[in-house]
């Protein structure tokens, strides 16, 4: 990923939350948190804190230079803002469609997988989506099964899900 002008970060991270959040009062936006680790070390990295300089001092603002790169390791998902303001089921539109994207991206006995369906359950479930949720979660214990130790904790985890689901089915 590369920025042609000033890229503009907070080291609070309620702060950026808050800049993310606001993009869903567009319809045509998409909020997206990204978290950035910084080598210090290196001198030449171009970028500087201007919370000295900042109008709002408490954000903690970083300005980052032109034409930097950034390497992408991990990618949470989009819903997980949604999740937490509470809009259960606009999260979960948000997370098939990252689902979505990791099908394309990885093999079909991922982990990721696992714990996108365990996620996509969850939300089901709070929703009262019960068929929904007991498919979601048999998918991720499925995965966890193929991929994971048998005494692992995930795999314990989604079957106690699966046996609450099944007590509302």
């Amino acid at each position: 990923m590369s920025f042609n002008n000033f890229l503009s970060a907070s080291k609070d991270w309620d702060i950026s939350l808050v800049f993310a959040e606001s993009a869903f009062e567009k319809t045509d936006m998409i909020g997206i948190l990204f978290t950035m680790s910084i080598d210090s070390s290196v001198s030449s990295a171009p970028f500087t804190s201007i919370r000295e300089v900042s109008h709002f001092q408490t954000e903690e603002e970083i300005l980052f230079s032109m034409h930097i790169v950034f390497r992408i390791g991990e990618i949470t998902k989009l819903g997980y803002v949604k999740d937490h303001q509470g809009d259960h089921k606009k999260a979960i539109e948000y997370y098939v469609k990252a689902l979505e994207i990791q099908q394309k991206t990885l093999p079909s006995n991922h982990p990721s997988l696992a714990t996108s369906y365990n996620n996509i359950g969850t939300l089901y479930y709070n929703v009262e989506e019960y068929s929904k949720a007991f498919s979601s979660y048999q998918r991720a214990l499925n995965i966890w099964q193929s991929s994971l130790p048998l005494n692992h904790p995930q795999l314990q985890n989604v079957q106690q899900n699966i046996e609450i689901v099944e007590e509302r089915l």
